[in-house]
C-alpha cells in the first residue's frame, strides 16, 4: 500500500476533522437522551406520587366505609337483641340468661347490660342478679344525648378499668322507650376493624374517637389503645371532615396523612412515610444515571475505531488518488463498512415483526370483542332467568304482607322480605334495559302527550314514598300542557329515576322542587333535592355504568349504579339531554333533563 507524503496533498482551509465529527455524534445523540430520559424519570415520579395519593385517599374511604359497616353491623345486632321477646315481656331473669349466652357465643361483645334513660343499670350480664351493678362515670351523658343508636367515644369500664367502646340501642316498648340497650365490645373486636381494610405493611392506619384517642390502629394497637393520637396528626384531621396533609410528628419525622370523618365523629386516617412513597424511584435513578454514563463511553470509543476505520479508507482513496496523478500505479482497496446492507435487513426484519405484532393485536381484539359479547348475553339471560320466577314471588308476598290474619311483628319481617323482593326485581329490570340499550333491542312508541301531565303523574305516583319519610314534593308546572311527541312510558321511567334519587338521597323532612319550563325549542324538567351533593369534578361519573353516588349506603336503598345511565341513554334517544348539577357535598344536586320540541 503506498503512502502519500503529506506536503503532496494542499489542506482544506478551515475544514472540519472527521474524526473530530465521528467523536461529537456520541455527545450529540446520548445528551438529548439524557436529558429525554430525566424529563420522562421525573414525569413517572410526578405521575407516580399522584397515584399514592390518591391510593392514600382511596385507603382512607375504603377503610372508613369498612369500618363504618362494621359499626352499622353492631348496631343492627343490639336491634335485634333488643326485640327478643323475653325483654318485651320483662322477663328479665331469661333475659340475662339469653345476654349471658350471646357473650359466650360471639366474640364481638365484652359486656352486655340493660340501663335506663338515666343511665343507671337495670341488668348487667356480668353481674349475678340481685348483686350491685357498677356504673361507668359519663354514661349519664352518653345516654342522654343519644338517638335511636349511638356508637359512644372511649371510656374506661367500671368492670375492666380499661378503655372500652360503648353501643347503645333504644328499647321500644309499649310505645315508649323505657331502657337502653348498651353493648361493651370486645377488644379483639376492635383489633379486626383494621385487619381485612389494611393489608398493605407500610401504611399505618388509625381510628380515632370523636375526642380524639386511639381506637384502633394497624400497627402496635396494644401500644397505643386508648391514648390520644399525635397532636399534629389531630391539628390536621379536625380541620375539615376529609383531606390529606403533611403531618410533622414530634420526633422529627413527617407523615403523609388521608383522612375520613364517619357519621358518628369517629375518624380514620391512614398515613405513609413520604420517603418511602419515592424510595423506589430514587433507587432506580442512580443504576439509570450509571448506564447513561457508561453508554456515553462506549459511545466515545465505538466513535474512535469507527472513526479510525473510514479514516483509513478515506486516506487511502486519497493517497491513490494522488498517485493516479502522479501516473503511479493505483492498488485496488475497499472498506468493510456495511450500513446499507444491514438498514435494509434491519427493516426487513423490523416489517416482520411489526406485522406480526399487528396480527396478535387482532386476534386480541377479536376475543375481547368476543368476550365482552359473552357477557352482555350472559346478563341478559340471567336477567331473564330471574324476572319469571321474581313476579310471582312479589306478588305472593304482596298477597301475604296484606293478609289479616298476619300479627304485626310477622306482618313487618314479611315487609321487609317483599321490599327486598322489589328491590331485586328493580335492579333485574335496570340489567334488562342496560342488556337492550347496548343490544339496540329499545324501540321507542312516540305519540303526542302532554309532558306536564307526565311530571305530574310521576310525582304523585312517589309522594306516598316521600311522605312516609317525611320529605316533601313541590311541583311548579306551567300553564301550558307542553304537548310533545314522545314514549310516555320511557320518559315517566327517567322522571321516576330521577324523583326516586331526589328523595333517596335528600335529608329527612327534605323538599324535592320539581319544575317544568318550555320554550318553543324545548321542554326543561329540573328536579332538585337538598341532599348528600356531590363534588362538581365527579358529576359525570354519575352517568357511568354500575356507579353509585354513594357506595356507602345502605344496601336496602342501594343499587347497580345503572338507573341514570339507562336515563341518559333514554333521554339521548329523544334527541334531548340529562346532567347534573351540584355545589358540593351537603349543597344538594339538581337534574335537569331538555327535550327538543317539534
Amino acid at each position: 500500500m503506498r503512502h502519500a507524503s503529506s506536503a503532496s496533498a494542499p489542506a482544506a482551509a478551515g475544514g472540519l476533522n472527521l474524526r473530530t465529527l465521528l467523536w461529537a455524534l456520541p455527545l450529540l445523540g446520548t445528551l438529548p437522551m439524557l436529558a429525554f430520559a430525566s424529563a420522562l424519570l421525573w414525569q413517572q415520579w410526578t405521575m407516580h406520587q399522584d397515584s399514592m395519593h390518591r391510593y392514600l385517599e382511596r385507603t382512607a374511604q375504603g377503610v372508613a366505609r369498612s369500618v363504618e359497616r362494621d359499626l352499622d353491623g353492631s348496631r343492627h345486632q343490639l336491634e335485634l337483641i333488643a326485640q327478643v321477646p323475653s325483654l318485651q315481656t320483662g322477663q328479665m331473669a331469661v333475659f340475662h340468661d339469653y345476654l349471658q349466652r350471646v357473650i359466650q357465643s360471639h366474640g364481638e361483645w365484652d359486656n352486655l347490660a340493660l340501663l335506663d334513660r338515666q343511665g343507671t343499670p337495670v341488668l348487667d350480664a356480668k353481674v349475678p342478679l340481685g348483686m350491685p351493678m357498677p356504673r361507668a362515670e359519663g354514661i349519664d351523658r352518653i345516654v342522654m344525648l343519644m338517638g335511636p343508636a349511638t356508637v359512644s367515644n372511649l371510656y374506661i369500664s367500671p368492670h375492666t378499668g380499661r378503655p372500652a367502646v360503648l353501643v347503645l340501642q333504644a328499647v321500644q316498648r309499649d310505645g315508649g322507650v323505657p331502657w337502653v340497650l348498651a353493648g361493651r365490645m370486645a377488644e379483639t373486636k376492635l383489633r379486626r376493624l383494621l385487619y381485612e381494610p389494611t393489608r398493605e405493611a407500610s401504611l399505618l392506619t388509625t381510628v380515632m374517637d370523636g375526642n380524639g384517642l386511639v381506637v384502633a390502629r394497624s400497627q402496635d394497637f396494644d401500644r397505643f389503645f386508648g391514648l390520644p393520637s399525635s397532636p399534629a396528626i389531630l391539628a390536621l384531621v379536625r380541620s375539615r371532615p376529609q383531606g390529606m396533609g403533611i403531618a410533622n410528628l414530634d420526633e422529627g419525622r413527617q407523615l403523609l396523612v388521608a383522612w375520613q370523618r364517619l357519621d358518628n365523629g369517629w375518624i380514620v386516617s391512614a398515613g405513609v412515610d413520604p420517603a418511602a412513597l419515592g424510595a423506589p424511584l430514587r433507587e432506580s435513578l442512580a443504576p439509570a444515571a450509571g448506564a447513561g454514563v457508561l453508554l456515553l463511553l462506549l459511545g466515545l470509543v465505538a466513535a474512535s475505531w469507527l472513526a479510525r476505520r473510514i479514516g483509513i479508507a478515506i486516506d487511502q482513496a486519497a493517497e491513490d488518488a494522488i498517485a493516479m496523478a502522479r501516473g503511479e500505479p493505483v492498488h485496488a482497496v475497499t472498506s468493510s463498512i456495511v450500513q446499507v446492507d444491514r438498514l435494509l435487513v434491519a427493516q426487513h426484519e423490523a416489517s416482520q415483526r411489526l406485522a406480526q405484532t399487528a396480527r396478535e393485536r387482532n386476534e386480541a381484539m377479536e376475543r375481547m370483542s368476543e368476550e365482552v359479547r359473552r357477557r352482555d348475553a350472559f346478563l341478559s339471560m340471567m336477567a331473564h332467568e330471574l324476572r319469571n320466577p321474581l313476579a310471582p314471588l312479589v306478588h305472593a308476598l304482596w298477597l301475604i304482607e296484606h293478609c289479616p290474619l298476619l300479627d304485626a311483628q310477622a306482618r313487618r319481617r314479611l315487609g321487609v322480605a317483599a321490599a327486598q323482593a322489589r328491590q331485586l326485581n328493580r335492579l333485574v329490570d335496570d340489567l334488562l334495559d342496560a342488556s337492550r340499550l347496548v343490544n339496540g333491542k329499545i324501540t321507542l312508541r312516540l305519540e303526542r302527550l302532554a309532558l306536564r301531565d307526565l311530571v305530574a303523574q310521576s310525582a304523585e305516583a312517589l309522594r306516598p314514598l316521600a311522605e312516609a319519610e317525611g320529605q316533601g314534593i313541590v311541583v311548579e308546572l306551567p300553564a301550558d300542557p307542553v304537548t310533545m311527541v314522545v314514549d310516555g312510558e320511557r320518559i315517566r321511567q327517567v322522571l321516576h329515576n330521577l324523583l326516586g334519587n331526589a328523595l333517596k338521597f335528600s335529608r329527612p323532612a327534605g323538599t324535592v322542587r320539581v319544575t317544568l319550563q318550555a320554550t318553543q325549542q324545548e321542554a326543561v324538567v329540573s328536579v332538585s333535592d337538598e341532599g348528600i351533593g356531590i363534588e362538581p369534578q365527579r358529576l359525570e361519573e354519575l352517568f357511568l355504568p354500575f356507579q353509585q353516588i354513594d357506595p356507602g349506603m345502605d344496601r336496602g336503598k342501594g343499587g347497580l349504579g345503572l338507573g341514570l345511565t339507562i336515563a341518559r341513554q333514554l333521554v339521548q334517544m329523544h334527541g334531548g339531554s340529562l346532567h347534573a348539577h351540584s355545589a358540593g357535598l351537603g349543597q344538594g344536586a339538581t337534574f335537569t333533563m331538555r327535550l327538543p320540541r317539534e
